[in-house]
């Protein structure tokens, strides 16, 4: 389901730039939580 909404609202935000400033703000924080997690260490 998350991922239906996040495309959802990657279709909204093409043709609105404040919900595409929101939406990359999101995926950024999103990328820099993944590349601080370390194999084995807990979440």
């Amino acid at each position: 389901a998350a991922n239906a909404a996040l495309f959802a609202v990657a279709m909204l935000a093409a043709h609105d730039a404040g919900l595409r400033d929101q939406l990359d703000a999101f995926r950024a924080e999103q990328t820099a939580v993944a590349r601080a997690m370390r194999v084995g260490s807990p979440a």
